[in-house]
């Protein structure tokens, strides 16, 4: 007997390297991309974002390979001239999520972003195991968390 393979199970297989975050949809910045060196800008809304690239929204197609470069600015992180080129693109109706695969980032601004990532999975495993302090003011993801945890709660100073 022959069983069908599961393809969503390949799907939601990890495959980074390294940890993401999500820029919360309450917080969700616009960005403006410029492709393949123009001067013209395309908005986008970063969605989120790793120090291996980024994921967005645009409203216009965007073909795999193209190159971009794109300033980030979030409370807590400013980064001027990324770049990156696009590695894939999901479309849904008029709009498109695109993935974006750093090639040029400083290290600076490298490691601020791993050190956000990483702040903000420690969280979610606190969360996860019903930890009872689980904000701390040093925490570089701090700026930009809207988590209920945060917003109902008194903070540990750490």
């Amino acid at each position: 007997m022959t069983t069908k393979k599961d393809h969503n199970q390949d799907k939601h297989q990890e495959r980074r390297k390294y940890l993401r975050f999500p820029i919360l949809k309450d917080i969700a910045k616009p960005l403006d991309l410029f492709f393949n060196n123009s001067s013209v800008s395309v908005p986008a809304i970063l969605l989120d974002l790793s120090v291996e690239g980024m994921g967005l929204l645009t409203f216009v197609p965007v073909e795999i390979g193209v190159k971009i470069n794109a300033d980030i600015n979030l409370p807590g992180l400013k980064i001027t001239n990324i770049e990156g080129k696009v590695i894939w693109s999901l479309t849904k109706g008029n709009s498109w999520r695109i993935g974006i695969a750093f090639t040029k980032i400083n290290k600076l601004n490298f490691d601020k972003i791993k050190k956000m990532s990483e702040d903000y999975s420690e969280c979610e495993n606190r969360i996860s195991v019903g930890t009872k302090n689980i904000c701390f003011s040093n925490c570089s993801f701090f700026s930009l968390c809207t988590k209920s945890v945060k917003l109902d709660k008194t903070y540990a100073k750490d």
